[in-house]
């Protein structure tokens, strides 16, 4: 007695063709699901840093606001216990860092926000009623302007990416 596999045979044959095109679907939605999610962060920077008191203790609780010069859109953030914070997603350009913390001077500088960089402003506040200004372009310093009031222009073509203050 013979048996007719026929039938079976193109049974498995249809079932996995069938399982191939939902397998290849699959793939493919998930493809175009997943990859917005990588394009949407390509132009946007961090700005990140360390706060400190006078002594170099880092300060916890710190108010971070960063403001897009160009927009006015502003951001904040707050110090962890480290004396860290970071502000990231923001949009490529130019900001504004004011951070605050108790009876400590604001400080306040210019950073520069480039496609997926890491713009560091590391603050080290001063005690009293003054206002300390450093320039910081993305990532490089400009020189200290303690007390003057003045922002830091950033221009990173300008003069090898220092900061220059305002006067």
């Amino acid at each position: 007695m013979e048996v007719d596999n026929s039938n079976f045979e193109g049974a498995t044959m249809h079932a996995r063709q069938t399982l191939f095109a939902f397998f290849f679907m699959f793939m493919l939605t998930s493809a175009f699901l997943i990859a917005p999610a990588g394009f949407g962060q390509a132009n946007t920077g961090t700005i990140t840093g360390t706060v400190r008191d006078p002594s170099g203790a880092v300060i916890a609780g710190a108010n971070v606001a960063v403001k897009n010069m160009a927009t006015g859109a502003q951001r904040t953030a707050q110090s962890g216990n480290q004396g860290q914070y970071e502000v990231p997603g923001l949009p490529v350009g130019t900001y504004e860092v004011d951070i605050t913390s108790g009876n400590f001077a604001p400080f306040k500088t210019n950073a520069e926000v480039t496609v997926g960089g890491v713009s560091p402003v590391d603050a080290q506040l001063s005690t009293g009623q003054a206002t300390t200004t450093v320039g910081s372009c993305g990532g490089r310093r400009g020189g200290e302007h303690a007390n003057s009031g003045a922002l830091a222009d950033c221009n990173p073509a300008a003069d090898g990416g220092t900061a220059e203050p305002h006067t």
